[in-house]
């Protein structure tokens, strides 16, 4: 997975867990976990008589504020903490009991629960679908809108040579300095792939960082996909320009 950050509007969305229900984060970002045999694949009388111990143990992302940290997840779940996040999001990846997960919904300072579970890219669809030329006309038109916003992506990464990250934009148009600097922009890992060309980040595309741990563990990185945050895959490089690349790029 990729963080990436443009200018254009972003906003987030959190959601909390239940019983039985799958969840998801609105945001976009995708996680990997393993599952063991789940209760309602085994016959109905074995499931009524199912040991407490040996209820599946399921992996979540849990999100909260400064007022909780790992030791209090880990004691009221009963679960075992493997990752801590701090860049994007406060929060961890635990492996918990599956029933134990209801314990933290009305803790003080969690704030989000979501099943840690591998997703597939999807495909995309056209702005018209969406309303996009809408939007725009709400925010003063297709050239300006979203200017001076700045929007993080979590993807496949970015292919930075693409216009729709240039800068000055096709117009000509230079863009003013971001109001963060001193972001991560990287490309050009050549050690792990010659193709991996170095790009220096600009005031359109202001960052981008890799963090590809769980992915190389899980799946494993191939020498033709980029140990950087370079895009291989073009979703990521969709997406972030859909929400927030330049205007007037015609589309491939």
């Amino acid at each position: 997975m990729v963080m990436a950050f443009a200018f254009a509007i972003a906003s987030t969305q959190s959601s909390y867990a239940q019983e039985g229900a799958g969840l998801t984060d609105t945001g976009g970002a995708t996680f990997d976990s393993v599952y063991a045999t789940d209760k309602e694949e085994m016959p109905a009388a074995a499931a009524a008589r199912v040991d407490p111990a040996t209820i599946r143990p399921v992996s979540y992302i849990v999100t909260f504020d400064d007022t909780v940290d790992a030791a209090t997840v880990e004691a009221l779940t009963g679960g075992t903490v493997i990752h801590r996040y701090s860049k994007v999001f406060n929060g961890v990846s635990i492996v918990m009991p599956e029933d134990n997960v209801n314990n933290l919904v009305s803790l003080p300072g969690i704030t989000g629960i979501y099943e840690d579970k591998l997703l597939q890219l999807d495909t995309e669809n056209s702005p018209q679908f969406i309303g996009a030329p809408t939007l725009w006309n709400q925010l003063g038109g297709q050239e300006v809108a979203g200017e001076g916003v700045v929007f993080g992506s979590i993807d496949t990464g970015v292919w930075p040579e693409h216009p729709s990250f240039s800068d000055p934009d096709p117009l000509g148009n230079p863009y003013p300095a971001p109001p963060i600097s001193g972001l991560p922009c990287e490309f050009g890992n050549t050690a792990w792939n010659p193709n991996d060309a170095p790009f220096t980040c600009n005031n359109k595309l202001i960052g981008a960082y890799q963090f590809l741990d769980t992915y190389k563990a899980v799946v494993g990185l191939t020498p033709a996909e980029f140990d950087s945050a370079r895009d291989d895959d073009g979703h990521g490089t969709h997406t972030s320009t859909t929400a927030a690349g330049n205007a007037g790029v015609q589309a491939t």
